[in-house]
């Protein structure tokens, strides 16, 4: 599903509501990069503040990651 400018690609399990954002480059284009508790990648936004946005709208407490 597309929100704005960002891609959720997947849902995260019902059993943990935690993201985790982490800045990447990809194909040349810096992008925030949201994880769900298990590694997998859920998605990505254009920005680290999109990310965030997109996280709480799926229901999700968003961390930054290092």
């Amino acid at each position: 599903q597309t929100l704005h400018a960002c891609e959720m690609s997947v849902s995260a399990p019902e059993d943990n509501d935690t993201a985790y954002i982490r800045a990447e480059t990809i194909d040349s284009e810096n992008l925030s990069v949201i994880y769900d508790y298990a590694g997998e990648k859920l998605g990505h936004a254009s920005s680290r503040e999109m990310a965030f946005a997109v996280a709480y709208q799926n229901d999700l407490m968003p961390m930054d990651v290092h």
